[in-house]
Parts: structure tokens; sequence; C-alpha cells
């Protein structure tokens, strides 16, 4: 491979492809509706075999961030944010169609990760993380209370940025400046008593019920990349899963 790329040596040599081709769609090179070149073309550039730009590819593809077409070549996907939003974003009015959520962040911290929270991320004891709280609304007062969990070497620049440059939907944020994508989630759903911190929050009583979900999401290879656990009242809403 070029010297003039990074090289991460516990990385899949087609995942390595795989960030270059996403990092140059992420700095603008690859514009959404672009074809990109060949795999022969790419292989040559990166001195790499053929099959490994295919694997790559073909992970791109299934993911969806590119699309084949047949007889025409490789194209960089055309999606939007609120459509990666939707794909993610579970809660739902129980009248009328979904709404994109506003969000307003409330705290972005480094501390020493909870137990749980190194557990589910499968993490050692002793890691630091970055831990952010914030509230989302849906076409009107505060629904949601959310607090989600990162690796502070992994995402150590997250701390620079203001709370308002921390996207609404934060996947996209892991996806521009990270070249972190998320791949799938898994989602626990518990009922709960608001906290006086949640209650606080959500201009409600003490004790009052919430749904509570538990949401571990990982990367391409299945790697745990964010823990985070959400807090929302039902009186209007509820909580939707898809089978796909």
């Amino acid at each position: 491979m070029k010297s003039s790329q990074t090289i991460f040596n516990d990385t899949p040599l087609y995942a390595q492809i795989r960030a270059f081709i996403v990092a140059r769609m992420h700095h603008g090179e690859w514009q959404p509706g672009d074809r990109i070149p060949g795999e022969t073309e790419l292989a040559k550039e990166y001195e790499v075999s053929q099959g490994t730009v295919r694997k790559a590819i073909d992970s791109l593809v299934e993911n969806r961030l590119l699309l084949r077409r047949q007889g025409k070549g490789t194209y960089v996907a055309s999606h939007n944010s609120e459509l990666k939003l939707f794909h993610f974003f579970n809660i739902s009015p129980n009248e009328g169609g979904r709404v994109l959520p506003e969000t307003k962040v409330l705290t972005v911290d480094k501390r020493t990760g909870l137990h749980h929270e190194l557990a589910a991320l499968e993490m050692p004891a002793g890691t630091e993380v970055i831990h952010i709280t914030r509230v989302r609304h849906l076409a009107g007062p505060p629904v949601i209370y959310e607090t989600m969990t990162i690796c502070a070497n992994r995402f150590k620049s997250v701390l620079d940025l203001t709370k308002k440059q921390i996207l609404n939907n934060i996947y996209e944020l892991y996806e521009q400046n990270f070249g972190v994508i998320i791949r799938r989630t898994k989602d626990k759903v518990y009922a709960v008593a608001a906290s006086a911190l949640q209650a606080q929050l959500l201009d409600i009583e003490a004790s009052t019920p919430l749904l509570c979900v538990h949401r571990l999401a990982l990367d391409l290879e299945d790697t745990p990349v964010e823990y985070r656990e959400t807090f929302c009242l039902t009186q209007n809403h509820h909580y939707h899963s898809r089978l796909s």
C-alpha cells in the first residue's frame, strides 16, 4: 500500500481500503451521485489486490454508502441526514407521521467509565470515556432524555466541539469526523420510574413512568462504538421496531 496512507496494523487490509474510500467521500472528493473509480484502478492506486478492493466496496454497498449500477459502475449513494436519522430513531408520535427530533446538548464530559458502560463497550476497567447528555423535543415540549458514552481515546476531539457542533444525528458526527460508520444497533427496552433529574429536565413529576432503551451501537466490524440510555415519555409517543 502507498506509504502516504496511514497503516493500521490490527485492521484487516480491506477495512483500511474501505476507510480510505469513506474518507475521500467525506472530504468531498466524491459527492453523492458521483461514480467512483473502478476496482482495477483503485487496486493499482492503493497497491493492493483487486479482491481486497472488491471486498471493501462490497461492504460499503451492503451498508448503502455505495450503489452498484449494472453495466455502469459504482456510485456514491445519495443519503441525507434525515434518512440516516430516521433509520435509527425509533420514537414516533401516537398520531400523525414521524417527526424529526430537535436536540439540546446539556453536557460533554470526560471521566472514567462506569462498570456497566465499560462492560457494554467491551473496554477494560479504568478506561476513560466521553459522556454526553441531551434532551430531545418532538414538535413540542421535551419528551426524551439521553446519555451517551463513547471511548475518550477514539473520539477525543469531540471534547473540542461546542455543544451546537454535536449534531442532532450523532451517528453522522462519528461518520463525518472520525470515519466510524454505525452498521447496526442492539436495543433493550425497560419500564422505569423517572428520577428527580429526569423529572426536572422533562418537566414531569418524579416517578412518572418512562420507557428506557439501552442501546449499543456497532460499527462495520461489529465493534461496540457507543452505549446509550434513552428515557422517553410515552403518553403521546411510542417505540417502534422493524425487522428486515
